[in-house]
Order: C-alpha cells, then sequence, then structure tokens
C-alpha cells in the first residue's frame, strides 16, 4: 500500500493538475476520491488566502475524519485488517511553531488514547529544517527496512526544525525521512530560485515501524515547487493473491503511417535489395519474412517506425500536444535536477534548473494555446465526416476501460470452451473449379488492396494496410507471386496463424469472461489474400445461387433495412384480417460464429462443390491458428482454436452464411411453412447469425421449434435458451399464447417487444415503441453533443450542427422512414430533434417548435425521413422481382384499397405525399418515375413544411415577439461574426414566450416569468421583455445609462434592435441586461 504527501501551491490549479500525476495514480489513499477539504484562510489585512488542507481517499477504502482545521485533517482508514491514521498537517511558517505544536497535541493525544489502530503516520509541510538530526535505534525493534542513523542532503538546522524534532521524539515519533532505502540520504523536497531544502517530513509511531517498507521523494516536474513523497507500507493482514504468471509483452515496436513520407517509403521500397526472392527454392515462409523485413526496415528510414514499450505516466498524457520538443526539453529539466542534487550546494547550477523549469511550462502553455486555436479553427471548418470526427476525437475521451480479467483466467476460460482438436477426415481431392483454381492475377490483388480499410488494427506483425496500399509495382509482382505459391502448394506462412485477440466487453459483469466478444486482429498482409478469395466464392456462390434469399448478413447491396423492412411489412400482411397473428421466433445462437465444427464446415463445403485446392488452404489455415489475448500490453500464452470461424477475419462472415444455407431447405423439406406472399412462404429473415423465424399459428411455431432441436444437432450448433424469444403479433397486439414454447425441454420467455436489428419491434407491429425508444436515445445523444461542445470550447454554429447531425440525429432516426412515417411518430421525434437546439441555446423547453425552426431556419424532421423513404421506394423497384423486401413492397402496395391499411407502410407515406398534392406518385411502380420526381417532390415538401411553420409564427399566441424576417435571413453570418454571447442572448429575445423566458450572459441567468405580475414595480404588469426593457421603474437607472430614456413611456425603437439586429444597439441591450442581472430579484 502506498501513501503520498504532495504540497500543491495554487490549491485549484495544483490539485487539478494533480489528478494526472503517476504517483497519485498509483496511490491507494489518492485514487478514485472522496475528498476532505480545509480551506486556505485570509489575513484579516491585506495579503492572499494562505494554507489550506486536502486529504483525497479511495473510496473503496473504509474511513473516517477524526478532526480536521486549517492547520491539518486527521483520518482512520481501515484497508482490508489493517488500521491506519494520518495526519496530514500545514504549519505556517508566519504562526509560532510552538502554538502550532500546542494546538496538535490538544488534538492528536485524545485520538492516540481513543483510536485503536496499527501505524499512525504525520505528514505534511511543517516549514521546519531538522538536518540530519534524528537518530533512533533501531536494533530493539527487529526492523530491516529502516536505518538507525538519518541522512540529509539539507544540512541546515533551525530552531523550528529543533523544536518540532522534541515534540515528535515526546509524543513518539520518528521521522523517516532520510532513512529508507530509497531515500538514503534524504532528498530535497522544496526548491526554487531561492533556495532548496527539506520542509516536507514523514513522522510514524514507533508502534507502526515494522509495517514501513520504504519511502522515497518522486521525482516529478511539476509547477509546485515542492516534490512529493511516497511511503509504502507492508499490509502484513491482508489476504495474499496468488502469484501471477510473467507474460510476454506485446510487441515493442509499431509501424505508424505517416502520408508525408509516402513516396519515400515507396522509392526505399522500389530499390529494396530483398525484392529479389527465390520463389522456387525458399519457402512461403521466408518468402513471406522476406516482405515483412523489407517493409520495416524501409518504415524505419522513413521515420515511420515508433515503440509501444511501456513508458512512465506522466502529466502529458492525453495531452496530444505534447510533442518531442517537449519531452526533449523535459528531459533536460531531469537531467540537470539530478545534477543539481549530486551539487546540493551550487547555487549556480539551481539558478539554471529553475531557469529550465521556467522555459519549460512557458513552452507548454504555448503548445496547449496553439493546440488549442488549431482545434477551433479545424472545428470552425470541418467540410467532412472524416475531418469532422478527427477533431472530435481529439477531445473526447475513449470508452475503453483497462482489462480487469487476468490473461491466466482468459487461459483457462478459452481452453475450456474450445474441444481438443478433432483427428482429419481426410482430404478432399478431386475437385476443380476454374473460378476458384485461376491463378491469382496483379488486377485481384490492386482490387483487394483498394477495398481493405485504413486505420485497422495490425497482426502481430505490426504491418498496416496503409503500407501494403503504397508497395511500388515490383512488390506488388511480388505479393502477386507469394500468393500464387502460398495458394498453389497450401503451405501458409507461419505468422498467418498467429492471431491476436482483443476482447470486448458486450454486456454484464466485466468479471465474467462469457460477457466479452473476441475480436480477431489478423496479419494485414493475409486480410489481402483472403480478400482475393471472398470476391472468388462470392461470384461461384451467385454462380451457384447458394446463398439463400433470407440471408442478407455481409452480402453486397443487402442490409438490415431489408429485414427490418420486410418484419414489419409481413407482420401487416399476416395480422390485417381480425383474428390473425404471426408467431415470432427470434433465435440467439450461443457463440455462433465461434462453435462451427470445422470439419462439419469442411464437408459442408465440399457438399456444395468448393474446389480441393479452396478447401486444402482453409484447412490448412485453420489447422494451425492459434490465438492470444491481449490485455493491458501483455499477451497470453498461445491457444489452439480448434472450432470456429474467427470474428475479424474477411471470410468468417460468408463462411458462417454458407454453413447455414441449408437451414430453409432443411425446414421445408420436412414441412415447415411460413408467412405466404403470393404464391411462396418467407419462413426465414437472417442478417448473418440474427435469425427470425416466421409461423403463422401455434402449433406450426411448436413444430419448428422441434426442427430447430433437429438442425442444430446436426450442425453443432447451440441454441442460447435465455437470449431467444417469442413474440405474438397482431394488429391488436392482444392475442395470447395459448401456452408456454419450450426448446429442448427448457422454457421460452414470450415477450410483447423485442429490438431487432437496432429497431424496437411491438406485438402490436404499430411503430411506436420504435419512435419511442429513438427519441430516448437522441436525447441521450443529445447530452454528448453538449459534453462535446463544452469540451471543444466551439463556437461555430455550423460545427455544432454537424455535431449534432452526425451523432444525435444518425442515432435517432436509424432507418426512421421504415417504422417513422405515421404523423404521430413524425412530431414525437421532432420534439426530441429540437431539443439540442433548446440546451444550446438556453431556451424554456415550452419554445413553440415552429418558432425555433423559423428562426434558425431548421427543417422539419419529417423532411429527412421522406428523403430516406422515397430512397428506399427507389431501391426496392430497382431489385429483382424475387426479393423478399420487393416482394412485401408489392404485396402492400396491393392491399392499398383494402379495410385494412392503417398500419400499412405504403399508405402512410401517400398520406405523406397527400400534404402537398403528390398522393398519385404511390401508384407508380417504376423506379426512374420516382428518381425524376423526387428532388421536386422533396422541395415541394419542405417549402410546405416551412410555410405551414411561418403560418403559425405569425399567428402565434404563445410567442412574446413576432418578427417579420427569420434571424438567418435578415443576416445570415450571425453566428460567424457577431459574438457568441450576443447572439445567443438575441436568440433568446426573439424567441421570448408568454409562458417562460430564459435569459443568460456567461455564467449567469435570468429567468422571467411572464404569466405572473412583475415584483418590483406597481405597474400592475406582467413580467415581459417589454415591461423589464421598456417600462418597469425598477430599471429605470440601467435604462437611462444604456438607451438614455428617462421615462418608463413604451418606446418601440429600443427594441427595434432584434429585428434589425444592429450590433451597435445590441451591445447597449446585451450590457443593459447583464447590469440588471447583478440587480434584479427575479
Amino acid at each position: 500500500m502506498i501513501l503520498t504527501l504532495w504540497r500543491i501551491q495554487k490549491k485549484k490549479r495544483g490539485f487539478k493538475k494533480a489528478k494526472s500525476l503517476l504517483i497519485l495514480l498509483n496511490s491507494e489513499i489518492i485514487c478514485t476520491w472522496n475528498i476532505f477539504w480545509s480551506p486556505a484562510q485570509a489575513p484579516t489585512g491585506l495579503g492572499r488566502p494562505s494554507g489550506g488542507l486536502l486529504t483525497l481517499i479511495d473510496s473503496q477504502i473504509k474511513h473516517k475524519t477524526l478532526d480536521a482545521s486549517d492547520s491539518w485533517i486527521i483520518t482512520a482508514l481501515h484497508h482490508g485488517r489493517l488500521t491506519i491514521i494520518t495526519a496530514t498537517v500545514y504549519f505556517k511558517p508566519s504562526v509560532d511553531i510552538e502554538d502550532s505544536l500546542l494546538a496538535l497535541q490538544l488534538a492528536l493525544f485524545p485520538i492516540m488514547d481513543q483510536q485503536d489502530y496499527d501505524i499512525f503516520i504525520i505528514a505534511g509541510d511543517f516549514n521546519a529544517r531538522v538536518g540530519s538530526l534524528g537518530d533512533f535505534n533501531m536494533e530493539m525493534l527487529n526492523l530491516n527496512t529502516l536505518s538507525c542513523s538519518r541522512t540529509s542532503c539539507d544540512s541546515t538546522v533551525n530552531h523550528r526544525g529543533k523544536l518540532l524534532l522534541d515534540f515528535m521524539d515526546s509524543a513518539g515519533f520518528v521521522l523517516i525521512n532520510g532513512r529508507s532505502k530509497r531515500d538514503t540520504p534524504g532528498q530535497l523536497t522544496f526548491g526554487n530560485k531561492n533556495g532548496s531544502s527539506t520542509v516536507d517530513l514523514v513522522w510514524v509511531d514507533i508502534t507502526g515501524l515494522h509495517l514501513v517498507k520504504d519511502l522515497w521523494v518522486e521525482e516529478q516536474i511539476t509547477k509546485s515547487d515542492h516534490f512529493p513523497i511516497s511511503i509504502e507500507l507492508f499490509t502484513p493482514f491482508s489476504q495474499q493473491t496468488n502469484v501471477q504468471p510473467e507474460y510476454p509483452a506485446a510487441s515493442q515496436v509499431k509501424l505508424q503511417w505517416s502520408s508525408p513520407g509516402k513516396q519515400a517509403f515507396k522509392n526505399a521500397m522500389r530499390y529494396s535489395p530483398l525484392i529479389a526472392g527465390d520463389f522456387h527454392n525458399m519457402s512461403s515462409d521466408l518468402l513471406y519474412e522476406n516482405l515483412c523485413n523489407s517493409i520495416t526496415s524501409a518504415a524505419r528510414k522513413c521515420g515511420m517506425q515508433i515503440s509501444t514499450r511501456p513508458i512512465r505516466k506522466s502529466n502529458h498524457i492525453n495531452k496530444p500536444w505534447y510533442d518531442l520538443e517537449c519531452s526533449t526539453k523535459r528531459n533536460a529539466l531531469y537531467c540537470m535536477l539530478k545534477a543539481c542534487k549530486s551539487y546540493k550546494d551550487n547555487s549556480y547550477m539551481w539558478s539554471e534548473y529553475h531557469k529550465l523549469k521556467d522555459n519549460y511550462y512557458k513552452l507548454l502553455k504555448i503548445k496547449k494555446k496553439d493546440h488549442d486555436r488549431e482545434v477551433l479553427n479545424k472545428f470552425k471548418n470541418v467540410k467532412s465526416q472524416a475531418e469532422f470526427w478527427s477533431v472530435v476525437k481529439t477531445v473526447r475521451k475513449p470508452s475503453s476501460q483497462p482489462q480487469c480479467i487476468p490473461l491466466e483466467q482468459w487461459e483457462e476460460f478459452l481452453s475450456s470452451i474450445y474441444p481438443e482438436k478433432p483427428s482429419t477426415s481426410g482430404s478432399f481431392f478431386g475437385r476443380d473449379d476454374p473460378d476458384l483454381d485461376a491463378e491469382i492475377t496483379l488486377l485481384e490483388v490492386q482490387i483487394s488492396l483498394k477495398s481493405v480499410k485504413n486505420g485497422k488494427s495490425p497482426g502481430i506483425n505490426g504491418i498496416t494496410n496503409e503500407f501494403l496500399k503504397e508497395l511500388p509495382d515490383n512488390w506488388l509482382l511480388y505479393i502477386v507471386a507469394l500468393f500464387n505459391k502460398i495458394y498453389r502448394t497450401g503451405e501458409i506462412p507461419s505468422d498467418w496463424s498467429r492471431v491476436i485477440l482483443h476482447m470486448l466487453l458486450k454486456k454484464g459483469n466485466p468479471q465474467d469472461p462469457s460477457n466479452y466478444r473476441g475480436i480477431a486482429l489478423v496479419n494485414c498482409v493475409s486480410k489481402v489474400f483472403t480478400q482475393v478469395l471472398l470476391c472468388r466464392i462470392r461470384v461461384w456462390a451467385t454462380k451457384k445461387n447458394l446463398i439463400p434469399e433470407e440471408q442478407t448478413g455481409f452480402e453486397p447491396g443487402r442490409s438490415c433495412a431489408d429485414n427490418v423492412f420486410s418484419l414489419f411489412a409481413l407482420h401487416h400482411i399476416q395480422s390485417r384480417f381480425k383474428g390473425n397473428a404471426a408467431y415470432l421466433l427470434f433465435i440467439d445462437f450461443k457463440r455462433a460464429f465461434d462453435s462451427v465444427p470445422h470439419e462439419k464446415l469442411w464437408a459442408k463445403l465440399h457438399s456444395m462443390g468448393t474446389s480441393s485446392k479452396l478447401l486444402q488452404f482453409l484447412r490448412n489455415f485453420y489447422a494451425n491458428i492459434r490465438m492470444q489475448v491481449r490485455a493491458n500490453n501483455k499477451l497470453s500464452n498461445p491457444i489452439d482454436i480448434t472450432e470456429g470461424v474467427l470474428q475479424g477475419e474477411i471470410l468468417s462472415p460468408i463462411l458462417f452464411s454458407l454453413y447455414i444455407s441449408d437451414i430453409v431447405s432443411f425446414f421445408k423439406s420436412k414441412g415447415a411453412e411460413g408467412i405466404f406472399l403470393g404464391s411462396s412462404d418467407v419462413l426465414f429473415l437472417m442478417y448473418a447469425d440474427d435469425l427470425v423465424l416466421l409461423s403463422t399459428s401455434w402449433n406450426k411455431l411448436l413444430k419448428n421449434l422441434r426442427l430447430l432441436e433437429e438442425y442444430c444437432e446436426i450442425n453443432g450448433l447451440t441454441v442460447n435458451v435465455s437470449k431467444t424469444k417469442v413474440m405474438v403479433t397482431s394488429n391488436s397486439g392482444r392475442i395470447k399464447a395459448p401456452g408456454v414454447p419450450k426448446y429442448k425441454n427448457q422454457d421460452l420467455e414470450v415477450v410483447t417487444e423485442y429490438e431487432y436489428l437496432g429497431v424496437k419491434f411491438t406485438s402490436n407491429g404499430k411503430g411506436k415503441s420504435a419512435t419511442e425508444s429513438a427519441a430516448r436515445k437522441g436525447k441521450v445523444a443529445t447530452g454528448t453533443v453538449l459534453s462535446i461542445i463544452a469540451k471543444l470550447k466551439a463556437n461555430s454554429w455550423y460545427g455544432r450542427l454537424e455535431l449534432h447531425n452526425s451523432i444525435t440525429q444518425s442515432s435517432m432516426l436509424y432507418l426512421a422512414h421504415l417504422w417513422g412515417l405515421n404523423q404521430n411518430h413524425l412530431e414525437i421525434l421532432d420534439t426530441a430533434n429540437l431539443v439540442f437546439f433548446k440546451k444550446t441555446m438556453y431556451l424554456p423547453s415550452c419554445t413553440p417548435k415552429y418558432a425555433i425552426r423559423v428562426e434558425l431556419k431548421l427543417d422539419h424532421i419529417s423532411v429527412k425521413i421522406l428523403t430516406a423513404a422515397i430512397s428506399w421506394v427507389i431501391k426496392i423497384l430497382d431489385m429483382d422481382d424475387s426479393r423478399i423486401p420487393k416482394r412485401c413492397y408489392l404485396k402492400l402496395h396491393s392491399l392499398l384499397d383494402t379495410p385494412y391499411k392503417r398500419s400499412n407502410w405504403i399508405k402512410q407515406l401517400q398520406d405523406i405525399l397527400a400534404l402537398i398534392g403528390e398522393e398519385n406518385l404511390i401508384h407508380s411502380l417504376s423506379s426512374n418515375t420516382w428518381k425524376a420526381k423526387k428532388d421536386s417532390v422533396l422541395a415541394k415538401f419542405q417549402l410546405y413544411k416551412q410555410t405551414l411553420d411561418i403560418a403559425r409564427y405569425n399567428t402565434s399566441s404563445a410567442c412574446q415577439f413576432c418578427f417579420k424576417r427569420p434571424i438567418l435571413e435578415v443576416y445570415p453570418k450571425i453566428f460567424e461574426n457577431f459574438p457568441g454571447h450576443i447572439t445567443k442572448l438575441v436568440i433568446q429575445l426573439r424567441l421570448a414566450n408568454l409562458y417562460a423566458c430564459n435569459l443568460s450572459i456567461n455564467t449567469h441567468s435570468l429567468k422571467l416569468s411572464p404569466t405572473r405580475i412583475c415584483r418590483n414595480c406597481h405597474l400592475e404588469e406582467r413580467e415581459t421583455i417589454n415591461h423589464v426593457v421598456l417600462r418597469c421603474p425598477f430599471y429605470a437607472n440601467a435604462r437611462l445609462q444604456h438607451f438614455n430614456i428617462e421615462d418608463v413611456e413604451p418606446v418601440a425603437e429600443v427594441l427595434s434592435c432584434l429585428e434589425t439586429l444592429n450590433l451597435d444597439q445590441l451591445k447597449k441591450l446585451f450590457f443593459f441586461f447583464k447590469d440588471i442581472f447583478t440587480s434584479t430579484n427575479l
């Protein structure tokens, strides 16, 4: 256990700075903090407050404050079975130390008499110098961690020091400075331009000396003139933890691509002598190693190789502006500090040290200021999503936490879930396929390189996709030859079989390994190779029609939207008649990708007609694959992967899709039926391993459950019963399940709502729950946006809008065009969308939505949703007639004129189009017609919504003002050219309503209540903006000062600046309100 003492100057700034220091993060007393504060006291005359104490205690440690004053805080800590009492002390140099010691005695002795403790520690800045005094005979205590005698770099002894030493001796306390292993001789704890000394001292009661393991002075460069002191204790009563095995560190060399060095890297690679590989005699391993060595060497020459060796944490963590220049200056400062301590009496060297220190902190200040300015400029000028998120990442704190499960536990867990390596069932010979077996071409490699994404984590060798994409032509040909040798011989480089597993917490207890999902970090060169194979497999599978129409996961041209739309449509189609219901089974497989039996997968692929050459590669690849879990920059021991396809490997999705591609045919061969669409039925909707099984009756559902048991037994899949749900859907949502469905004699839960592919689906299928859920997500996202804005100190209005659109709207409007076309749903979403603008402008929640949209020239959220809906119609009409979404659309279209159309998606779209007289467009089944009309329809609808808002605004009975022109029409660049604090006040005044009015200037705010009579005057008028600015006698002086108006009669010209946006007049109005903020009783 480590406790830390640190005398911080300039309390508030110093305390904020302290949070990032290594010693505080490692200290068990100063950690996740409960705070005990004794404030600084100001003198009676002139001068600044002096003193002030702070004790920070890990919230997991039991504690109690025993006494506190302006000179000390005494606290009891209970760590396991160890009880520690600490006294944090500050003795002011201006106060007689005898008075201070007397007061301390009155507090100390009763505590020592009444409290039970194992060790009592007194530590602080005593402003006393004791030199090397304080020898104590330790031999009688049988101690080997502390010396009997003391030595100190500070040889000065003053009167205060002698009095302090006498007091502590008489109280039974021993000075630890200068007698521990790491503090012999005792180091200086204070230093400034005027000198250095040891005035921060740690004392321990005699009975607790055996618990002291060590003490040392931390060499931390801080703005404080005092150095932190740490004391480490033995904890003999605490339970001993098991000794953890040593694990190898993750790769300590990392390649980091740098665009400015692109040409230099290409040149270095082009002329690399390693290009001359012998492809006839060298193995694939050696050829691959040759490629990696060449890339690494070229990267090193171009300055793109960095060390990832764990570094000591310091106060520049998470500060992107802390660059090489700062680090160099800091290292020089450390060297000077050590030199000063070696020559402790050399005043010149100490003077030079303090000059360096001043220059160092001036540099940090400049770097930070420049960085903040750069961030603000980038934020103000964002033009693309990539550029925007690049800026946001500079201020956003990462949402990931250190791995809390030890590697030993991961090894035990993963080894237990993977079975023993099965014996191979022989090779698959005799089958060739020209599409799968052809020689790999340069064009295929180039296409593959274009398709792999930048910014992805590399495998064990540290080579990222960026380096591979910038290889010159001669090395691309080298890769082509290497790939063909690997594919022809089946000899796979051993490095390709080494996988780093990054564990991501899904939900639940972070201590439970089963709550994590493993993402495989695969070798990037192998990804380029498997991307070539993926393209070939897709062409081959499409020709053979192997992937069923029901599967949309990871298939080109298909998406989650296909299944969400189809599910809502199938519900309406099946439930349109009274008494009808759809019986849905939402299937969740346990470790779906990770549990596919390899031999069964190879056998299935062989039966589908896969070539022997491809199968041989896949078998060899998975036969030797081993994974290592990475946690806290350490790698576990290798673990054999004996089943499953790797999550994160390019081929895994299509291999899994092929593995379960026979599920539909299996069910139908057993007589299973789904929901009928014309002449055929839809039995499944599948997105990778997310499956929905559809039935039209209870008995058919039970039959399908039995078939699911049979299919999973044959294919080695396991259903997660606790997460697999049954839902009975109807138009009313009131049809109940007649019993309890079972899977392998285990009860399945029947639910009324389920989140499918990110969309809340309910038993009545009306989309209201999806709308309410989306609105909640939008409001939560608004909080995230406001947090980012605060960290960015962002003044750019358009940057804020970009942030809002990227986070709030993208999360709230996910697939909203498929479930949110109901007029009531659109209003709910629009209300949630405007929360951001009300919060960021400090507007009352009752501010009319139409007024906000008019003033800020915002579109109703329905414009964006209609845009997405029309694009969806065009996409569907361009689909082949065999596609399920197309069949659903055509069926819904045929039901338009039936009585059962209220929840028909096409009818809801038609109702929106009818608002602008375009309802007949819905009858067209030509995508070209929709494409031709799209822009004009959207422009017409946008104008319709704007006109509606303006009409409501002009006839509003809720707004205090009604302006002829919106603020952004009067002055389009007001957010760019006006000061932010004035712009916000102007918007608040223009949007003031008759029920509430919030005004804010900087950190001050004022709430007017227009519904009540003004309490500050006798005029019996309501507290409106007009009354406060023009009539209230209470503000006559402020009115006279800023507007030169002596009487209280209405003078409309004062508020006319809100209409004309005259900056000079607005400034007068601003300062008027700023003055009354300090004098009002409102």
